[in-house]
């Protein structure tokens, strides 16, 4: 009894994490549609974007890998570790493409600049 009530109580917790990283990675894409051009040529990326920007996606990835390697240890493991991979992976697209969204969404932005 005390270790069906434990499973489904960490099943509920991955559940409202993934929730929260998913949250996060929307907030992200937010800041992406909502940050203005660039006014010249900017030198750095990570100056392109509020800091808070890059900490949703740190915590974003570090909520997928702790899904991922919570999942990957477990012996009755569900399929809850498909949205620690697809939280990574969003992470990592947003990451490696901010740049290209941001010019896309805004003309002014990049590539236009660069």
């Amino acid at each position: 009894m005390v270790l069906s009530t434990m499973y489904r109580d960490h099943e509920s917790m991955i559940k409202f994490l993934a929730i929260v990283a998913f949250g996060l990675i929307i907030a992200s894409l937010i800041i992406i549609a909502t940050t203005p051009p660039a006014g010249g040529y900017e030198i750095s990326v990570y100056a392109a974007y509020p800091g808070y920007f890059w900490l949703f996606l740190i915590v974003s990835a570090a909520i997928g890998v702790y899904i991922l390697v919570t999942q990957a240890f477990k012996e009755n493991s569900s399929r809850l570790w498909l949205a620690g991979l697809a939280v990574i992976v969003l992470v990592n697209t947003i990451g490696l493409s901010s740049v290209t969204i941001s010019s896309t969404i805004n003309p002014m932005g990049w590539l236009t600049w660069g």
